[in-house]
Protein backbone atom coordinates (compact mmCIF):
# COMPACT_ATOMS: atom_id res chain seq x y z
CA UNK A 1 0.00 0.00 0.00
CA UNK A 2 2.95 2.10 0.60
CA UNK A 3 4.34 1.71 -2.53
CA UNK A 4 1.13 2.63 -4.15
CA UNK A 5 0.83 5.49 -2.57
CA UNK A 6 4.04 6.64 -3.15
CA UNK A 7 4.29 10.02 -5.74
CA UNK A 8 6.78 8.12 -8.61
CA UNK A 9 4.42 5.11 -8.99
CA UNK A 10 1.70 5.12 -11.36
CA UNK A 11 -0.27 2.23 -10.90
CA UNK A 12 1.12 -1.17 -9.53
CA UNK A 13 -0.66 -4.65 -10.13
CA UNK A 14 -0.30 -7.90 -8.16
CA UNK A 15 -0.96 -11.06 -10.12
CA UNK A 16 -1.09 -14.97 -8.64
CA UNK A 17 -0.55 -18.05 -10.73
CA UNK A 18 -0.25 -22.11 -8.49
CA UNK A 19 -0.08 -24.63 -10.77
CA UNK A 20 0.77 -28.48 -10.04
CA UNK A 21 3.48 -30.32 -12.41
CA UNK A 22 2.20 -34.05 -12.42
CA UNK A 23 3.64 -36.29 -14.84
CA UNK A 24 4.96 -34.27 -16.70
CA UNK A 25 2.02 -32.09 -17.59
CA UNK A 26 0.78 -28.51 -15.96
CA UNK A 27 -2.54 -28.04 -14.28
CA UNK A 28 -3.56 -24.85 -13.25
CA UNK A 29 -4.83 -24.97 -9.32
CA UNK A 30 -6.60 -21.39 -9.77
CA UNK A 31 -9.50 -22.42 -12.12
CA UNK A 32 -12.94 -21.63 -11.59
CA UNK A 33 -15.01 -23.99 -9.34
CA UNK A 34 -17.06 -25.88 -12.39
CA UNK A 35 -13.76 -27.55 -12.64
CA UNK A 36 -13.61 -29.10 -9.89
CA UNK A 37 -16.28 -30.72 -7.01
CA UNK A 38 -18.26 -27.94 -5.31
CA UNK A 39 -17.54 -30.15 -1.76
CA UNK A 40 -14.60 -29.55 0.13
CA UNK A 41 -13.96 -32.95 1.04
CA UNK A 42 -14.20 -34.21 -3.00
CA UNK A 43 -12.55 -31.11 -4.38
CA UNK A 44 -9.59 -33.21 -4.70
CA UNK A 45 -10.43 -36.92 -4.90
CA UNK A 46 -12.80 -35.49 -7.75
CA UNK A 47 -11.26 -32.67 -9.21
CA UNK A 48 -11.83 -32.88 -12.89
CA UNK A 49 -8.96 -30.43 -13.73
CA UNK A 50 -7.77 -29.31 -17.52
CA UNK A 51 -4.17 -29.92 -18.25
CA UNK A 52 -3.05 -26.90 -20.13
CA UNK A 53 -2.03 -27.17 -23.77
CA UNK A 54 1.62 -26.93 -25.48
CA UNK A 55 3.31 -29.41 -23.35
CA UNK A 56 5.78 -30.40 -25.93
CA UNK A 57 6.68 -26.86 -25.81
CA UNK A 58 6.81 -26.76 -22.21
CA UNK A 59 5.67 -23.04 -22.22
CA UNK A 60 2.83 -21.76 -20.16
CA UNK A 61 1.47 -19.05 -21.79
CA UNK A 62 -2.34 -20.81 -21.30
CA UNK A 63 -1.95 -20.59 -17.37
CA UNK A 64 -3.99 -17.58 -15.98
CA UNK A 65 -2.50 -15.20 -13.95
CA UNK A 66 -5.43 -14.07 -11.01
CA UNK A 67 -5.59 -10.10 -10.16
CA UNK A 68 -4.65 -9.66 -6.25
CA UNK A 69 -5.54 -6.38 -4.23
CA UNK A 70 -5.03 -7.37 -0.69
CA UNK A 71 -2.78 -9.70 1.07
CA UNK A 72 -5.56 -11.63 2.41
CA UNK A 73 -6.82 -12.11 -1.42
CA UNK A 74 -3.50 -13.87 -2.12
CA UNK A 75 -3.80 -16.02 0.88
CA UNK A 76 -6.85 -17.72 -0.11
CA UNK A 77 -5.57 -18.34 -3.42
CA UNK A 78 -2.74 -19.73 -1.28
CA UNK A 79 -5.15 -21.93 0.17
CA UNK A 80 -7.54 -23.04 -2.38
CA UNK A 81 -4.65 -24.66 -4.40
CA UNK A 82 -3.63 -26.19 -1.76
CA UNK A 83 -6.57 -27.91 -1.40
CA UNK A 84 -6.90 -29.20 -5.12
CA UNK A 85 -3.24 -30.18 -5.09
CA UNK A 86 -3.04 -34.47 -5.96
CA UNK A 87 -2.12 -35.71 -2.52
CA UNK A 88 -2.17 -39.43 -1.14
CA UNK A 89 -1.79 -41.18 2.26
CA UNK A 90 1.05 -43.18 2.39
CA UNK A 91 2.90 -44.95 5.90
CA UNK A 92 4.89 -42.07 7.24
CA UNK A 93 2.63 -38.88 5.49
CA UNK A 94 -0.91 -39.24 5.75
CA UNK A 95 -0.82 -36.38 3.39
CA UNK A 96 1.76 -36.97 0.79
CA UNK A 97 2.05 -34.48 -1.89
CA UNK A 98 1.96 -36.43 -5.44
CA UNK A 99 3.39 -33.48 -7.80
CA UNK A 100 5.26 -30.37 -7.78
CA UNK A 101 4.06 -26.70 -7.16
CA UNK A 102 4.85 -24.02 -7.61
CA UNK A 103 3.44 -20.53 -6.09
CA UNK A 104 4.20 -17.31 -8.46
CA UNK A 105 3.78 -13.52 -7.63
CA UNK A 106 4.15 -11.13 -10.07
CA UNK A 107 4.41 -7.43 -9.55
CA UNK A 108 4.08 -5.50 -12.26
CA UNK A 109 4.99 -1.33 -11.54
CA UNK A 110 4.11 1.43 -13.73
CA UNK A 111 6.44 4.43 -12.59
CA UNK A 112 5.27 8.23 -13.03
CA UNK A 113 7.52 8.65 -15.68
CA UNK A 114 6.11 5.61 -17.47
CA UNK A 115 8.89 3.52 -16.64
CA UNK A 116 7.89 -0.61 -16.31
CA UNK A 117 9.34 -3.04 -13.84
CA UNK A 118 8.37 -6.35 -13.03
CA UNK A 119 9.75 -8.71 -10.60
CA UNK A 120 8.52 -12.28 -9.71
CA UNK A 121 8.76 -14.32 -6.75
CA UNK A 122 8.29 -18.05 -7.47
CA UNK A 123 7.77 -20.85 -4.46
CA UNK A 124 8.31 -23.99 -5.56
CA UNK A 125 7.21 -27.38 -3.37
CA UNK A 126 9.30 -30.30 -4.96
CA UNK A 127 8.17 -33.86 -4.37
CA UNK A 128 10.32 -36.33 -2.91
CA UNK A 129 12.16 -38.99 -4.40
CA UNK A 130 11.16 -42.58 -3.47
CA UNK A 131 12.07 -45.89 -3.46
CA UNK A 132 9.86 -48.80 -5.32
CA UNK A 133 10.82 -51.29 -3.04
CA UNK A 134 8.70 -49.84 -0.51
CA UNK A 135 5.55 -50.93 -2.25
CA UNK A 136 3.14 -47.83 -1.15
CA UNK A 137 3.68 -45.65 -4.17
CA UNK A 138 2.34 -45.50 -7.47
CA UNK A 139 5.14 -46.73 -9.75
CA UNK A 140 4.35 -44.27 -12.52
CA UNK A 141 4.47 -41.14 -10.05
CA UNK A 142 7.25 -42.72 -8.88
CA UNK A 143 9.32 -43.21 -11.85
CA UNK A 144 8.18 -39.35 -13.28
CA UNK A 145 9.51 -37.55 -9.61
CA UNK A 146 12.68 -39.66 -9.79
CA UNK A 147 13.28 -38.49 -13.51
CA UNK A 148 11.91 -35.00 -12.77
CA UNK A 149 14.69 -35.30 -9.54
CA UNK A 150 17.71 -36.81 -11.79
CA UNK A 151 17.07 -34.54 -14.34
CA UNK A 152 16.70 -31.39 -11.99
CA UNK A 153 20.22 -32.38 -10.55
CA UNK A 154 22.24 -32.65 -13.93
CA UNK A 155 21.01 -29.09 -14.66
CA UNK A 156 22.22 -27.80 -11.58
CA UNK A 157 25.35 -29.99 -11.93
CA UNK A 158 25.67 -28.02 -15.36
CA UNK A 159 26.18 -25.06 -13.74
CA UNK A 160 27.88 -25.83 -11.08
CA UNK A 161 31.98 -25.54 -11.19
CA UNK A 162 32.05 -28.42 -13.63
CA UNK A 163 30.64 -26.05 -16.41
CA UNK A 164 28.37 -27.83 -19.25
CA UNK A 165 25.39 -27.35 -21.00
CA UNK A 166 22.03 -27.18 -18.77
CA UNK A 167 19.56 -29.33 -20.37
CA UNK A 168 16.52 -27.41 -19.23
CA UNK A 169 14.34 -29.56 -21.47
CA UNK A 170 14.82 -32.77 -20.54
CA UNK A 171 11.52 -32.29 -17.79
CA UNK A 172 9.33 -29.99 -17.52
CA UNK A 173 10.52 -29.44 -13.84
CA UNK A 174 13.94 -27.77 -15.00
CA UNK A 175 12.24 -25.85 -17.55
CA UNK A 176 9.54 -24.10 -15.29
CA UNK A 177 12.22 -23.34 -13.02
CA UNK A 178 14.79 -22.16 -15.65
CA UNK A 179 14.76 -18.60 -15.02
CA UNK A 180 15.29 -19.77 -11.07
CA UNK A 181 18.32 -21.71 -11.40
CA UNK A 182 20.14 -19.85 -14.31
CA UNK A 183 18.67 -17.05 -14.55
CA UNK A 184 18.76 -13.58 -13.31
CA UNK A 185 17.58 -14.55 -10.02
CA UNK A 186 18.13 -14.66 -6.30
CA UNK A 187 17.22 -18.30 -5.16
CA UNK A 188 16.74 -19.54 -2.27
CA UNK A 189 16.67 -24.00 -1.14
CA UNK A 190 15.30 -24.95 2.19
CA UNK A 191 15.63 -28.61 2.16
CA UNK A 192 13.65 -30.63 5.36
CA UNK A 193 15.44 -33.50 6.83
CA UNK A 194 14.60 -35.88 9.39
CA UNK A 195 16.59 -36.68 12.42
CA UNK A 196 15.48 -40.58 12.41
CA UNK A 197 17.87 -43.10 11.89
CA UNK A 198 15.48 -44.74 9.42
CA UNK A 199 15.83 -41.91 7.31
CA UNK A 200 19.41 -41.75 7.37
CA UNK A 201 19.88 -42.22 3.36
CA UNK A 202 16.66 -40.43 2.14
CA UNK A 203 18.48 -37.18 4.99
CA UNK A 204 21.94 -38.10 3.38
CA UNK A 205 20.24 -37.05 -0.32
CA UNK A 206 18.78 -34.49 0.13
CA UNK A 207 21.76 -33.08 2.01
CA UNK A 208 23.55 -33.84 -0.95
CA UNK A 209 21.53 -32.36 -2.86
CA UNK A 210 21.57 -28.80 -1.00
CA UNK A 211 25.22 -28.88 -1.29
CA UNK A 212 24.98 -29.47 -5.22
CA UNK A 213 22.29 -26.29 -5.23
CA UNK A 214 24.95 -24.35 -3.15
CA UNK A 215 27.43 -24.72 -5.72
CA UNK A 216 25.74 -23.10 -8.59
CA UNK A 217 27.68 -19.87 -9.82
CA UNK A 218 25.07 -17.44 -11.24
CA UNK A 219 26.01 -15.20 -14.04
CA UNK A 220 23.72 -11.90 -13.04
CA UNK A 221 23.25 -9.21 -15.97
CA UNK A 222 22.78 -6.02 -15.32
CA UNK A 223 19.27 -4.54 -14.62
CA UNK A 224 17.38 -3.82 -17.96
CA UNK A 225 16.71 -0.15 -18.23
CA UNK A 226 13.28 0.78 -19.06
CA UNK A 227 13.15 4.16 -20.49
CA UNK A 228 9.88 6.82 -20.42
CA UNK A 229 7.78 8.77 -23.09
CA UNK A 230 9.96 11.68 -22.07
CA UNK A 231 13.42 9.76 -22.20
CA UNK A 232 12.60 7.56 -25.43
CA UNK A 233 11.41 10.80 -27.16
CA UNK A 234 14.36 12.57 -26.55
CA UNK A 235 16.50 9.93 -27.77
CA UNK A 236 14.34 9.91 -31.06
CA UNK A 237 15.13 13.44 -31.10
CA UNK A 238 19.07 13.07 -30.74
CA UNK A 239 19.00 10.25 -33.18
CA UNK A 240 17.16 12.38 -35.68
CA UNK A 241 19.27 15.30 -35.07
CA UNK A 242 22.71 12.64 -35.69
CA UNK A 243 20.80 11.87 -38.99
CA UNK A 244 20.27 15.05 -40.27
CA UNK A 245 23.67 16.04 -39.60
CA UNK A 246 24.87 13.01 -41.18
CA UNK A 247 22.71 13.66 -44.10
CA UNK A 248 24.26 17.59 -44.38
CA UNK A 249 27.31 15.75 -43.85
CA UNK A 250 26.73 13.51 -47.06
CA UNK A 251 25.94 16.60 -49.55
CA UNK A 252 29.44 18.53 -48.07
CA UNK A 253 31.16 15.27 -48.98
CA UNK A 254 29.57 15.48 -52.09
CA UNK A 255 30.33 18.64 -52.82
CA UNK A 256 33.70 18.03 -51.96
CA UNK A 257 34.26 15.07 -53.52
CA UNK A 258 33.17 16.66 -56.90
CA UNK A 259 35.48 19.69 -56.16
CA UNK A 260 38.34 17.02 -55.76
CA UNK A 261 37.53 15.94 -59.08
CA UNK A 262 37.60 18.85 -60.95
CA UNK A 263 40.89 19.73 -59.82
CA UNK A 264 41.86 15.92 -60.20
CA UNK A 265 41.00 16.40 -64.00
CA UNK A 266 42.89 19.84 -64.48
CA UNK A 267 45.89 18.46 -62.89
CA UNK A 268 45.79 15.64 -65.46
CA UNK A 269 45.20 17.70 -67.81
CA UNK A 270 48.12 20.12 -66.84
CA UNK A 271 50.11 17.03 -66.59
CA UNK A 272 49.52 16.18 -70.11
CA UNK A 273 50.50 19.99 -71.58
CA UNK A 274 53.94 19.39 -69.88
CA UNK A 275 54.42 16.15 -70.84
CA UNK A 276 53.81 17.60 -74.52
CA UNK A 277 55.79 21.12 -73.90
CA UNK A 278 58.86 18.87 -72.97
CA UNK A 279 58.42 16.49 -76.20
CA UNK A 280 58.21 19.53 -78.07
CA UNK A 281 61.64 21.21 -75.94
CA UNK A 282 63.27 17.72 -76.63
CA UNK A 283 62.39 17.75 -80.25
CA UNK A 284 63.82 20.67 -80.57
CA UNK A 285 66.63 20.00 -78.98
CA UNK A 286 67.32 17.04 -81.21
CA UNK A 287 66.74 19.24 -84.33
CA UNK A 288 69.50 21.63 -82.88
CA UNK A 289 71.95 19.28 -82.24
CA UNK A 290 71.61 17.14 -85.83
CA UNK A 291 71.90 21.10 -87.28
CA UNK A 292 75.23 21.99 -85.42
CA UNK A 293 76.53 18.69 -85.94
CA UNK A 294 75.71 18.90 -89.83
CA UNK A 295 77.18 22.10 -90.09
CA UNK A 296 80.45 21.23 -88.16
CA UNK A 297 80.96 18.13 -90.57
CA UNK A 298 80.71 20.21 -93.43
CA UNK A 299 83.00 23.11 -92.47
CA UNK A 300 85.36 20.22 -91.60
CA UNK A 301 85.33 18.50 -95.20
CA UNK A 302 85.28 22.39 -96.71
CA UNK A 303 88.57 22.70 -94.99
CA UNK A 304 90.23 19.38 -95.68
CA UNK A 305 89.28 19.72 -99.44
CA UNK A 306 90.05 23.38 -100.47
CA UNK A 307 93.76 24.23 -101.36
CA UNK A 308 95.53 26.78 -98.71
CA UNK A 309 94.88 30.39 -100.02
CA UNK A 310 97.91 32.61 -99.15
CA UNK A 311 96.69 36.34 -98.14
CA UNK A 312 98.46 39.18 -99.97
CA UNK A 313 98.59 42.38 -98.49
CA UNK A 314 96.99 45.52 -100.05
CA UNK A 315 98.19 48.88 -100.01
CA UNK A 316 95.49 51.58 -99.98
CA UNK A 317 96.74 54.71 -101.99
CA UNK A 318 94.68 57.86 -101.07
CA UNK A 319 93.32 59.55 -104.26
CA UNK A 320 92.72 62.97 -104.29
CA UNK A 321 89.36 63.18 -106.39
CA UNK A 322 88.66 67.14 -108.42
CA UNK A 323 86.63 69.27 -106.48
CA UNK A 324 83.92 70.71 -109.13
CA UNK A 325 83.00 73.94 -107.74
CA UNK A 326 79.03 74.45 -107.96
CA UNK A 327 77.27 77.40 -109.09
Amino acid sequence: EKHRASAQVHSLDVEISFFEIYLEDIYDLLLSEDKYGQSVHDKFEHACRSKLGGREERHMNALRRYSCESLDEALEYLETGLTRRRYAKMPLNPVSSRSHAVFSIRLNTVRADMTTTSVVLHFADLMGSEALALGFADVRETASVNADLLSLSRVIESLGPMGGHPSYRDCTLSWVLREVLGGNARTVVLCTCSPSELQYYPTRNTLQFGERCSGVIKHLKGDVQKLGFSELRAIIQGLQKQLLDRNVSNVELDQHRAETEAMREQLVASERELVRARELLAAREVARATTTKALTLTLTLTLALTPTLTLTPVSYTHLTLPTKRIV
